[in-house]
């Protein structure tokens, strides 16, 4: 399977993000919310936005490889995705510039709508 080449990444991108909102509540004594603090907000939204794009991508990657999508389209697809989902962490949550942001949310939704429409014509 193709796609768990770029899942195994992806969860670990995601178990440092969660790691990364963890030490800060731990060291701040904040359990719910942000406490008002805007640095554990950005932490917080870095890890949300990860959480909202990277499982649905994987799921469109699985299902462009389950339908016979030709696999160096799929790693290109997997190989956006994780680029860009580590892009628009660096970008957002760890200073990163603003490019890298842009560039993490472009190649995400490339790979996105890719993947999705390739797994759809390949199922005709």
């Amino acid at each position: 399977m193709i796609t768990a080449y770029y899942a195994l990444p992806l969860v670990a991108l995601y178990i440092f993000l969660s790691v990364h909102v963890v030490k800060f509540r731990k060291a701040h004594h904040v359990s719910i919310g942000d406490g008002g603090h805007e640095d554990l907000a950005l932490r917080m939204r870095t890890h949300g936005n990860w959480s909202e794009y990277a499982p649905l991508g994987l799921i469109v990657l699985a299902l462009a490889e389950l339908s016979g999508v030709w696999p160096l389209l799929v790693h290109l697809c997997g190989l956006a995705l994780l680029a860009g989902r580590a892009l628009h962490a660096w970008g957002l949550g760890f200073g990163g510039p603003l490019g890298a942001r842009v560039a993490g949310m472009a190649l995400t939704f490339l790979a996105l709508a890719l993947a999705s429409l390739a797994a759809v014509i390949a199922s005709f």
